[in-house]
């Protein structure tokens, strides 16, 4: 084998595309040649990626790879530092060995897409009473800017009474805008402060017309006039306080007092020293005021207790009284002078006699005319009620009151000329059963309330069934007598009473045949007839009823009933005949199956069938009418058949028939 040793290191640096000539030696000896061709490949074209960042980029040189250089690091003369918001496209040069080089672009994106972040998360509020002149503005971190001031559009200062929301803004510069709230509270609680500590007392006689207004001084409004809604004039005796309000306009409201004192000491002066008298016959209706001058008032006219009209005779003192209303008042008298001496007149000269039955219990008092009272109602001297037969005289008095009096006589007449009067018109029919043993006398009034005798034609006792009239008489005190009829019906409408309220059960085997007559009594005596709704003798068993009837001679009945059982037992059947032969052609002789006493059988079941024993007919509570037929209505041909009579408390006969055509 030849035996080569490798070169390690270039033995020169091949800048061109000549052709290279390599000359191995070999350790034997001998010399061994190679040839190779010139690098003309440049290195790899690598996309490179986009290099993004928010506030700065700063880049690192790239590499790609080469065919024969293996790894290549790119170079640049563009800035390797961007900073500044915006996209830039860098060219990158990559040069092999050989010289072959490559531009490759790579393209750099500085955006800024993060929020300024404000110092305090939570804007505290700002709380003043009056106004906010300005405010430090907050502060926000940004990622790129660092420290960013915020900014507001509000005017200040600011003076609205309440809430005010400010809106701070953070701009980065990079199109990223926060805002954020701080609310500024406006409130004035601080009321005004009267710039007097306390008012001077105003006084006068008579009246305050007029008043002048303090002030107070407010934190936020400056000078306040006082407002009061104290109506002037003031013209009350005595102290009126005055509450003077001062308003700041924000609802804080203080106040002030301030008395006004109005006293009156001078009493009003009569206009006339000495009132002159007043006369009258029978009254003075009313008086004409005299009337006293006032320092205050002015002229006052006089004021009196005294009840008008005035009629009483003799002097009555009236009292005037000025007063001035404000606790001064004088006094004055003035006589009024009443007398009266003219007697009544009576409104008519001869009073008409009173006439009545019985008795006067009230009189209508007559009238006569007084020059002063007017109307005077008469009293008399009699006791009421008059009721004595005859003429009574009854004296009438008039007394004007005044001492003149005048008399007048009256006539009361009492005749009693009316019957009693029964209460009932028509007096209730009595009706009674058998017969009536005796009367209640029937209720009579009489006008003039006296004794009444009550008596009748009847002749008790009563037994006359039907209609009986009795005839009654009343008589007051002094004859007058009335009469009047009343009806009594004798009847009887009560029927028997059964001696035995609950008749005993009859209980029999195979028929009935004989009863016992129950008893009943009647209320009004005489005979019962009793009688029964059955027929004898009942040969069906089975359950019934009988009913009793109980009549008395006037046709009155009761009811009872009786509860019949009639047992089935075997010794029944032996009764039962039975006709073992049927010629059912039609010619109306032994046509039908017929059983004698066949009542027995009610309620058994009746079957019949073939000799061969399959059933042909079957029916419950048989009636003698089988005629040679099914139940299906078909005609059974001539022959022996067998019957079954079944009976409840399974009793039974059975035997057989034949049947001939």
């Amino acid at each position: 084998m030849l035996g080569l040793k490798k070169i390690n290191k270039p033995l020169l640096n091949i800048n061109s595309g000549l052709l290279l000539t390599i000359i191995y030696i070999s350790i034997s000896g001998f010399n061994a040649f190679s040839q190779c061709t010139p690098d003309t490949i440049a290195p790899n074209n690598t996309l490179l990626p986009s290099i993004e960042g928010e506030c700065i980029v700063v880049l690192s040189p790239p590499t790609t790879t080469d065919f024969c250089d293996g790894i290549i690091t790119g170079v640049t003369s563009d800035p390797l530092i961007y900073s500044s918001e915006g996209d830039y496209t860098i060219s990158w040069t990559f040069t092999d060995l050989a010289g072959n080089s490559i531009i490759i672009p790579q393209t750099v994106i500085v955006d800024d897409t993060t929020n300024p972040i404000p110092t305090i998360p939570s804007l505290p509020d700002i709380n003043e009473e009056c106004q906010v002149n300005s405010l430090t503005p907050p502060t926000a971190t940004d990622n790129c800017s660092s420290i960013i001031t915020a900014t507001t559009s509000t005017d200040f200062p600011i003076t609205v009474p309440g809430l005010t929301t400010i809106v701070w803004v953070y701009d980065d510069g990079n199109g990223n805008v926060i805002t954020q709230n701080q609310d500024v509270i406006i409130q004035d609680i601080t009321s005004p402060i009267p710039d007097i500590g306390n008012l001077p007392d105003l006084t006068s006689d008579c009246e305050i017309i007029s008043l002048n207004a303090p002030t107070a001084t407010d934190n936020c409004s400056g000078l306040i006039l006082g407002a009061t809604s104290t109506s002037l004039p003031i013209i009350t005796q005595g102290t009126t306080t005055i509450i003077w309000s001062y308003d700041d306009g924000n609802g804080n409201i203080s106040t002030q007092n301030q008395n006004i004192i109005i006293t009156d000491v001078t009493a009003p002066v009569p206009d006339i020293l000495t009132l002159s008298d007043v006369n009258s016959v029978c009254e003075v209706t009313s008086l004409n005021a005299p009337s006293a001058s006032d320092n205050c008032s002015g002229s006052i006219l006089g004021t009196t207790s005294t009840i008008f009209p005035i009629t009483t005779q003799g002097i009555t003192t009236v009292i005037w009284t000025y007063d001035d209303g404000n606790g001064n008042f004088t006094t004055q008298s003035q006589n009024v002078i009443i007398n009266d001496n003219i007697a009544p007149v009576v409104d008519i000269a001869n009073l008409p006699p009173i006439i009545d039955e019985c008795s006067i219990t009230s009189l209508t008092a007559p009238t006569a005319t007084d020059n002063c009272v007017g109307s005077i109602t008469a009293t008399h001297n009699v006791i009421l009620p008059i009721s004595i037969q005859g003429t009574t005289i009854i004296t009438w008095t008039y007394n004007d009151g005044n001492g003149n009096i005048e008399t007048q006589v009256q006539e009361v007449i009492i005749n009693d000329i009316t019957p009693p009067e029964p209460t009932d018109i028509i007096l209730p029919e009595i009706i009674v059963e058998c017969s009536l043993d005796s009367l209640i006398n029937p209720t009579v009034t009489d006008n003039c309330n006296g004794f009444i005798s009550i008596t009748n034609d009847a002749n008790l006792p009563l037994t006359s069934i039907g209609n009986n009239t009795i005839t009654w008489i009343y008589t007051d005190a002094v004859g007058n007598s009335s009469a009047q009829t009343q009806n009594v019906v004798i009847q009887d409408i009560t029927p028997p009473v059964v001696d035995i309220l609950t008749l005993p059960p009859i209980i029999v085997d195979c028929e009935l045949v004989s009863l016992i007559t129950p008893i009943a009594t009647d209320n009004c005596g005489g005979d019962v007839i009793i009688t029964n709704d059955v027929e004898l003798p009942i040969m069906i068993p089975g359950d019934y009823v009988i009913t009793w009837t109980f009549t008395d001679n006037q046709g009155n009945s009761t009811i009872e009933t009786q509860d019949v059982t009639i047992n089935l037992i075997e010794e029944c059947l032996e009764l039962v005949t039975v006709n073992d032969v049927i010629t059912p052609n039609g010619d109306g002789y032994n046509d039908y199956w017929v059983l004698e006493n066949i009542s027995y059988t009610e309620g058994c079941n009746v079957k019949i069938f073939n000799r061969w024993g399959a059933q042909v007919f079957e029916t419950n509570n048989y009636d003698n009418t089988w005629e040679g037929r099914s139940n299906k209505g078909e005609i059974l041909p001539e022959g022996v058949y067998y019957y079954i009579i079944q009976c409840y408390n399974n009793i039974s006969f059975k035997g057989h028939i034949t049947v001939i055509r």
